[in-house]
C-alpha cells in the first residue's frame, strides 16, 4: 500500500488472489497465484524528468504475485535449461501505461521507481538474487508499427513485444 500511495494510485479495499492457469516451461505447476485481475493498487502515475521537462507516466496497477522460474538459453545450442530458484517467491509487479517514448525516459522511470522502492524499504535495491529483498527490474517493450502511405486501409498500431 505504501508504494501505491507513493505513486498516486487508488488503494482497493477488496483485492483478491487467484490462479492464472497457463503452461510455460519455467512454471512447472502450470499456474501462478496473482492479484492480476483485482490488484491492491491501480490508476496511479509517476512523474519523471525528461529533456522537455516533467512527464507523467500512468500506472495501470500494482499487484502481488509469485515469481516463475527463469529460462536459460545457451548460445549456439539447441537446448535450454530452467532455473527454478525464484519460483514461488512473492513479488510486487508494477504495470505502467505505454507512455515512455525513449530509452532516456525509461531510464528516468526506472531510476525514480528504484528511489521510491528503496526509500520506502520495500526492497534493498540490490539486484543480487541472494540479497535480502532484491530488486529485479524487467521491461516489456512494445514498438509502434508505422504502415506505408500506400496502404490506407491499415492504421498505425502496436506491434512486436519484446521482454527482457
Amino acid at each position: 500500500m505504501k508504494l501505491g500511495l507513493a505513486t498516486n494510485c487508488s488503494i482497493r479495499t477488496d483485492s483478491q488472489f487467484a490462479r492464472k492457469n497457463y503452461f510455460y516451461p519455467d512454471l512447472p505447476k502450470a499456474y501462478q497465484i496473482s492479484q492480476y485481475e483485482r490488484p491492491i493498487c491501480d490508476h496511479g502515475h509517476l512523474e519523471i524528468s525528461t529533456d522537455e521537462g516533467q512527464k507523467q507516466i500512468g500506472i495501470t496497477r500494482i499487484h502481488l504475485e509469485e515469481d516463475a522460474g527463469k529460462l536459460l538459453h545457451q548460445e549456439n545450442s539447441d537446448s535450454s535449461s530452467v532455473d527454478l530458484n525464484r519460483a514461488g517467491i512473492p513479488l510486487v509487479e508494477i504495470v505502467s501505461e505505454p507512455e515512455l517514448s525513449s530509452s532516456e525516459e525509461a531510464k528516468s522511470y526506472m531510476e525514480k521507481m528504484h528511489a521510491i522502492l528503496t526509500a520506502l524499504g520495500i526492497c534493498s535495491g540490490d539486484p543480487s538474487v541472494l540479497s535480502n529483498k532484491p530488486l529485479i527490474m524487467k521491461s516489456n517493450v512494445t514498438g509502434k508499427r508505422f504502415w506505408m502511405a500506400v496502404n490506407w486501409s491499415r492504421k498505425p498500431g502496436f506491434g512486436t513485444q519484446n521482454e527482457n
